[in-house]
């Protein structure tokens, strides 16, 4: 590796979160360190994922139920009586 390169450091990975965290390390021409190494400038990113949710219904929701070839528009909160009767919601 040529030491004017940009180099990129993943610092740490979560894939129960679905964040990353990465520093970027540039040269600085002309500048070394205390030890006589090449300095560097560091930048620290961070990457998010979107997270998806399922969707939540609340009790007001209008909800499309289905029995055989019976279909019924609701409230959840109505629904779920159905439900326990065997109606699935169709989306």
């Amino acid at each position: 590796m040529n030491k004017l390169e940009t180099k990129t450091v993943i610092i740490s990975q979560s894939s129960k979160t679905n964040n990353e965290m990465i520093v970027i390390k540039t040269p600085v021409v002309g500048i070394k360190n205390r030890k006589g190494e090449q300095a560097y400038t560091s930048v620290t990113k961070h990457r998010h994922s979107p997270v998806k949710t399922e969707k939540k219904i609340n009790n007001n929701n209008l909800v499309t139920i289905k029995k055989g070839d019976a279909i019924n528009v609701l409230k959840y909160k109505k629904a779920q009586e159905y439900l326990n009767q065997g109606w699935t919601i169709t989306d």
